[in-house]
């Protein structure tokens, strides 16, 4: 059977480029979508439910955008925690935002958060802060049994999505597992991202 191509010379498109990927499955054509989900094998469920993920991604960063800008345009001067964490509140996807900001103040130093692959969840820390963390295991369990699957790396917490959630429904997940991770009894570090420091100028600016 000859090798696959990554490249469609018809559509001059490149299937295993994500951004191309993403397009389709938010507004792309059945036609386009079939071909898609040909390339890749999936079965007609697994793409209803990425086409599902990628839609709600969409929406999901269209809302925050527009509350960013009310931020901006109504209450511009940054709380304590945000000058710490380089962005407003509005900046964090909302299905993640109670959670990064309540690791945050629990010491864990989140870089990177919300919607990321074509099912999942995902909160990234700048170190190796879950190194010495254990999920619980009832959580994990009851969980799994909802059709999530919770998976944790030093440096990144995350969760695969097996059926269609609602954004409250993914916020509401996530809270379970921010309540069963420890408190380190700290604050997290001021973060030193270049987008951060930005941000911090800006804010002396306004002053």
């Amino acid at each position: 059977m000859p090798e696959r191509e990554k490249f469609n010379p018809e559509e001059g498109k490149d299937f295993t480029n994500e951004d191309v990927a993403r397009r389709i499955l938010e507004s792309g054509t059945e036609t386009e979508l079939e071909k898609l989900r040909t390339f890749y094998n999936w079965e007609q469920e697994q793409t209803n439910l990425y086409r599902y993920y990628a839609q709600l991604r969409k929406e999901t960063i269209s809302a925050m955008k527009r509350d960013l800008e009310a931020r901006k345009r109504e209450n511009p001067i940054a709380t304590q925690q945000e000058l710490e964490m380089g962005a407003y509140v509005e900046n964090i996807e909302p299905q993640v935002r109670g959670t990064v900001t309540a690791l945050r103040a629990k010491g864990y130093n989140s870089i990177l958060s919300g919607f990321s692959g074509l099912n999942s969840q995902e909160i990234r820390l700048a170190d190796n802060g879950f190194a010495d963390v254990q999920l619980d295991n009832d959580m994990v369990e009851k969980l799994n049994s909802r059709g999530i699957e919770v998976r944790l790396e030093p440096d990144e917490i995350s969760f695969i999505c097996n059926n269609e959630l609602t954004v409250d429904e993914l916020e509401k997940i996530w809270e379970v597992i921010e309540d069963t991770i420890p408190d380190l009894g700290k604050r997290a570090e001021v973060s030193q991202l270049p987008s951060a420091k930005t941000f911090r100028k800006k804010q002396k600016e306004l002053k």
